[in-house]
């Protein structure tokens, strides 16, 4: 039910509200405490300069999210764009297409916990708002740990259970519509799966609704 839910009307404007800043930025205030979506481009910037000239995986990509960022970022080298579902793969093939950005990027269908590439393969990993939606996120950090290379790094960005009021009634609702099959983890949860995974945190991106965290891979 997520994936389809993804794939249809409300993953299109998912997609338009994450690609224009100011449309981020109203939609997420309305959540809580969101810092990293607040400052997403800064967020996608720093890992552009950190893998110029290499290249970094997106997963999961969805409809292209961070393609233009990348673009806006001036980032050059190769980006993985992964997803499991079909449409998520078309619509970002079609954003590519539109945007035609100064880098290079491939397309991978497959499944986050299991993912086709060489280990150390990638020099770091962009993973916005999926590990909730990913049945089993340690078996998922696990494979990002897997295929980045030692020194690598990963940024992610993800909802976590919090008090606040407004976010447990937004995941409540998005559990109920079928857009998140479960509650994602709290904070501390978050880090210490992160840790078990074979990370570790270099600093807070913030947020206690929506939080990141930027991970080295030792």
């Amino acid at each position: 039910m997520a994936n389809e839910r993804f794939e249809g009307l409300y993953g299109r404007l998912y997609d338009a509200v994450m690609q224009t800043p100011a449309l981020r930025r109203a939609a997420f205030s309305l959540w809580g405490s969101a810092e990293p979506l607040l400052h997403l481009d800064e967020i996608v910037r720093a890992a552009a300069d950190e893998a110029a000239g290499a290249t970094i995986l997106d997963v999961p990509c969805g409809g292209g999210t961070v393609l233009p960022l990348l673009a806006r970022a001036g980032f050059h080298g190769t980006v993985i764009e992964s997803d499991l579902a079909d449409a998520m793969m078309r619509r970002a093939r079609v954003a590519h297409r539109r945007l035609q950005p100064g880098y290079d990027v491939r397309f991978l269908q497959a499944d986050a916990r299991e993912l086709p590439l060489d280990s150390a393969s990638a020099h770091g990993v962009i993973s916005i708002n999926g590990l909730h939606v990913i049945p089993g996120p340690e078996r998922f950090l696990a494979e990002l740990a897997r295929v980045i290379r030692p020194g690598g790094t990963l940024r992610l960005i993800t909802p976590v259970s919090s008090t606040a009021l407004r976010s447990r009634l937004i995941l409540s609702a998005a559990q109920t519509l079928g857009i998140t099959p479960a509650a994602p983890p709290t904070l501390d949860e978050l880090r210490t799966m992160v840790g078990n995974a074979g990370f570790q945190i270099r600093r807070s991106l913030g947020g206690t609704s929506i939080t990141g965290l930027e991970c080295d891979r030792p």
